[in-house]
């Protein structure tokens, strides 16, 4: 018989009359799915998949299962347990006459989930025991839907009956995420161990970092990167893992790259910190994935962390430059862990490190980290900045830099000038301009600060100024643009205030204009409504002194002529990079075939 998906609605009285009709076959009724996500998300084939699992544990232990993914939100007032059980009994879900089973609802909206033990099932298990496998089941679904679900209560529930027959008959597919217990859709690859519910952690301090089963890198390439990591474990006490295979063996990126880790014994400590990167290179499934593990390293990669990771090195995967791609992975991950963010500079602080200001007189005042100075330019520019500075007490301070990203550019800035030990006294005064090339749109912007005496001489519409007058010369060059900042900024200090541009004044002059010909053309309005039409009168000729009035033709000349242009920028290519159809795959937490935790980000290319 076909079964039908049980629904507790308005319309009960209908659902009734189904499970009357349904036939039970060897004291249980199969009338109704067992597997039910109300959201839609699961596929014919899926929930077919799913509830032959729950109906071959039931066979396998006379004990009924259900699992059932619902939004409570549309039946306000009604607990989650009256719910489960409502759900169970009118189903006819049980075997035998004492309707033995377990019923599993879990609310989407809240996480919240409820396990009932009914029957001779209640005998199975203590109260705090359901507990512990009700949150234990709940965590699958956000990152693993109900194929994690189901398979995660299964796997539970069976430890009660002495056996993991039932999980073995289920095979993931392509777009499972985690199976507790699932087979390898093909040979195992040689690194996985004989049994995962058996295994136990260990520590390999030799094995390789670098394992190339995909051989997308040359031997030079992999020696490089090992005496890297190893530079990088002595340094920073963390490991670094990068690997490539042919193929994942059926499982997701996510869950293949933690079992390499698990069952590899990469990791330092207790909780094995470290990251891994998988590339994929199997067809119709390539891609990379980075994999944390250990309470630290997974407290760092955060989504926004993950996301900009991924958006640099997915440029890389997409050019085939896979080498010089999990090169610049490993450096980003060193610099994650020892400041906290990917790509901060070598003078940023270390995490958990006070900044604190001071005094250093031999610092460089121009500080070019884009390199969009030549040494002569440098040169000048510095000695320029120390006879303003000289003059007024004021310490003038240039920087180009790269956009930090997750960091806001004027905090970045004011770090720098801290790290950097700039500022005149005990205010630490000066002013600051910071150059940078923004991630985004790949232009230079420009930024500036101002501390102590400086801070009080830069208002907000001065800072404004400054940084607009900047960025509009950076077309002429770092050097021409630079320069005249330090025009602007030494008429700043000497006025106290920073001129007007030509484009303003003129845009003053203009307005002006408007606001005459406005006003010009009401009062010529209402003097023309004053004039009165001229009267024809006979004889009028008389009245005109003969020779007294000469009228000649003349040409119209046009004296100037002014055409305006507006200028509409074409779009920007993104260059995939940020598109909304390259976002990563990330987790926080998810678990392997080991079971340990992990986080993780990657994307498909």
């Amino acid at each position: 018989m076909k079964r039908r998906i049980c629904s507790l609605s308005l319309a009960l009285v209908v659902c009734l009359c189904f499970a009357a009709v349904g036939a039970r076959a060897e004291n249980w009724s199969e009338d109704y799915y067992r597997v039910v996500d109300t959201s839609g998300t699961m596929s014919d084939a899926d929930r077919n998949e799913l509830d032959q699992l729950c109906i071959r544990f039931l066979s396998a232990h006379k004990t009924d299962l259900a699992v059932i993914a619902i939004s409570m939100e549309k039946h306000a007032g009604e607990e989650l347990a009256d719910y489960a059980r409502s759900y169970y009994e009118e189903c006819n879900f049980g075997y035998g006459s004492g309707r033995d089973g377990f019923m599993y609802v879990y609310d989407r909206d809240t996480g919240n989930a409820v396990l009932l033990a009914l029957g001779t099932a209640e005998q199975l298990y203590g109260a705090q025991e359901l507990e512990a496998i009700r949150d234990e089941i709940a965590e699958f679904y956000p990152t693993y839907g109900m194929r994690g679900m189901v398979n995660a209560a299964v796997r539970n529930l069976e430890k009660a009956f002495g056996s993991d027959e039932a999980t073995s008959h289920i095979s993931p597919s392509a777009s499972t995420e985690w199976t507790p217990s699932a087979e390898l859709t093909d040979d195992k690859p040689y690194w996985y161990p004989e049994s995962t519910e058996h295994f136990t952690f260990f520590s390999d301090p030799d094995a390789p970092r670098v394992v190339d089963d995909a051989d997308i890198f040359s031997g030079a390439d992999e020696a490089a990167m090992e005496a890297r990591i190893a530079e990088i474990r002595r340094e920073l006490d963390r490991d670094i893992v990068i690997f490539t295979d042919l193929s994942s063996h059926g499982l997701s990126h996510a869950v293949y790259a933690a079992d390499f880790y698990d069952f590899n014994g990469y990791g330092v400590g207790e909780e094995r910190e470290g990251f891994c990167l998988f590339i994929c290179m199997q067809p119709d499934n390539r891609g990379f994935l980075s994999c944390g593990t250990g309470s630290d390293s997974m407290s760092l990669q955060t989504e926004s962390v993950a996301n900009a990771l991924d958006d640099v090195l997915y440029e890389y995967m997409v050019s085939g430059r896979y080498a010089d791609g999990a090169k610049d992975w490993i450096e980003n991950i060193r610099t994650l862990y020892r400041t906290g963010i990917p790509f901060a500079p070598d003078w940023y602080p270390a995490r958990g490190e006070e900044v604190k200001s001071f005094h250093d007189a031999d610092a460089p005042r121009v500080f070019d980290e884009l390199g969009l100075l030549s040494a002569a330019e440098r040169d000048e520019l510095a000695s320029r900045a120390a006879e303003i500075s000289e003059r007024y007490g004021v310490d003038l301070v240039l920087h180009t830099a790269y956009d930090p990203m997750l960091v806001e550019i004027s905090d970045f800035a004011q770090t720098f000038y801290r790290c950097m030990g700039y500022g005149f006294g005990s205010g630490y005064d000066g002013i600051q301009a910071t150059v940078y090339r923004s991630a985004s749109s790949d232009e230079l912007r420009c930024c500036v600060n101002g501390y102590g005496a400086g801070m009080e001489k830069l208002s907000d519409t001065a800072a404004g100024r400054l940084e607009s007058r900047c960025e509009n010369a950076l077309g002429g060059g770092a050097y021409n643009a630079l320069n005249k900042y330090l025009s602007q900024t030494e008429h700043l200090l000497k006025t106290g205030r920073v001129p007007r541009s030509l484009g303003s004044w003129m845009s003053t002059v203009m307005l002006g204009a408007i606001v005459g010909a406005l006003f010009g053309g009401i009062a010529l309005a209402g003097a023309k409504r004053k004039m009165r039409t001229p009267q024809i009168q006979v004889d009028a000729d008389a009245y005109i002194v003969r020779n007294s009035l000469l009228v000649e033709k003349l040409s119209d000349d046009f004296v100037r002529t002014t055409t305006w242009r507006r200028y509409s920028p074409p779009p920007r290519d993104s260059g995939g990079s940020s598109s909304s159809s390259h976002r990563s795959s990330y987790s926080s937490s998810y678990r392997g075939s080991s079971g340990a935790s992990h986080s993780s980000s990657g994307r498909r290319f």
